[in-house]
């Protein structure tokens, strides 16, 4: 600003930068109007302002409100205040880092800011005495587990305690004792919540059967944080699975998939070779030829794994095909079509005409097929000869079936293709 005695020109400095106001004349620093334009474009200008505007209540309470931070900048006397301080915290809990002492001890203001949401700094900034106090930290608790982070030391340890906050929120548990994390009743009392908090509990109870199977009955992804051996166990990942089928990707990784197969219905082209007969004035000649066969058949396409786990999404994925656009490692399952609609030529691949015989014996194989339709059916099989085999049900629905476990319900192929991924990968 050019003249920082000119009041204009200040109210306009101050509207833009609120710090501005630290340049201007110590007679305008009193000017209320100013004071308060220049906190409500930053709080912290309540620190260039005259002591006595910093000093009186009821402008102070009108720049808290314009902006919270202004509380930072009060005088000593109004940072007891509890009108103003609550609406500092109302807006930014950490305002009251700013507070006095004394209202750090409040419990109404600190359980208003945890139940706006302000729960972390609430009980980091409060008083001492607060994080000892059973019942507040209890309340607060209640509202948000995880603020058992900011609770005195002798209450994470003490069990009754801890296991009544676990029963109010489960997410308590990751700041309870090492001690306590290794009780059976407080685990089963957090994994019943939310089975993800198995993640936090000591590895002796990651290895406890029961205990996680309760925690992927409640959320299947809690399998990810058990022991391996239990990522193993069939009941428990068939469980997981069956409350979330993505579970499946933490389930152990051994025995190792060995391949995938999956029947296709096609059309197959089909080639015959062997000896016509023909009549030509009178006399029978032979010409040697072949036929082609055209039928709708069936194939079972088989993919050995590792290896060739791209080549088997990418033909699973794909809606139509034919064999030229695909990889595969063998083939098998095709109906003989020979009998059905067939076209006739002779070894040079011209069109035959009209014959008496075909003498057929020959070499017959599949020189084309082709699919506009995804597979019939997929099975996974494991190196143990275990299967995982998915079929199409109701409508868009398919089935999930493995050798030790229920049948399991899969609304549609996309899904299925996410299970089969994750299996081949």
């Amino acid at each position: 600003m050019k003249d920082n005695k000119d009041r204009d020109e200040v109210l306009a400095a101050v509207k833009k930068d609120g710090h501005a106001l630290k340049d201007a004349d110590e007679s305008l620093r009193k000017d209320k109007e100013i004071v308060l334009a220049a906190v409500r474009t930053n709080g912290s200008a309540l620190e260039h302002a005259d002591k006595s505007l910093k000093k009186d209540r009821e402008f102070v309470l009108a720049a808290v409100k314009k902006n919270y931070y202004a509380l930072k900048y009060a005088d000593e006397s109004l940072r007891k205040d509890k009108e103003i301080v609550m609406v500092a915290v109302k807006q930014d809990v950490f305002l009251l880092e700013f507070a006095d002492k004394s209202l750090q001890k409040d419990k109404e203001i600190i359980l208003e800011a945890i139940k706006l949401g302000y729960a972390g700094g609430a009980l980091e900034f409060a008083d001492k005495s607060l994080k000892k106090d059973r019942e507040f930290v209890l309340a607060a608790v209640k509202e948000r587990g995880d603020l058992l982070e900011y609770a005195d030391k002798s209450l994470k340890k003490d069990r009754e305690f801890v296991l009544a906050a676990v029963k109010k929120n489960y997410s308590a548990f990751q700041y309870a004792d090492e001690s306590l994390q290794k009780d059976k009743e407080i685990v089963m009392a957090a994994v019943k919540q939310d089975g993800r908090a198995l993640e936090h509990a000591d590895k002796s109870l990651k290895k406890d059967r029961e205990i996680v199977l309760e925690a992927v009955k409640q959320n299947g992804f809690a399998l990810q944080y058990a022991a391996r051996s239990l990522r193993k166990d069939r009941e428990i990942v068939m469980a997981a699975v069956k409350k979330d089928r993505l579970a499946l990707e933490y389930a152990d990784e051994s025995p190792a998939t060995e391949r995938c197969s999956a029947e296709f219905g096609v059309w197959e082209e089909e080639q015959e070779y062997g000896t016509f007969i023909v009549n030509r004035d009178g006399e029978s000649e032979k010409i040697e030829g072949y036929i082609m066969y055209g039928n709708k058949s069936s194939v079972t396409l088989t993919w050995v794994l590792p290896d060739s786990a791209d080549a088997a999404i990418e033909t699973l994925e794909k809606d139509e095909w034919s064999d030229d656009e695909i990889k595969y490692d063998e083939q098998e399952g095709f109906e003989s079509s020979m009998g059905k609609s067939a076209d006739a030529f002779d070894e040079n691949d011209n069109p035959m005409g009209d014959y008496d015989e075909f003498l057929g014996g020959g070499e017959t194989e599949v020189i084309a097929f082709s699919s506009m339709s995804g597979p019939s059916n997929i099975t996974i099989t494991k190196k143990n000869d275990k299967e995982v085999v998915f079929e199409p049900s109701k409508g868009d629905s398919w089935t999930m079936k493995t050798a030790d476990g229920q049948p399991q319900t899969i609304p549609n192929y996309k899904e299925v293709l996410v299970l089969v991924r994750k299996l081949l990968e």
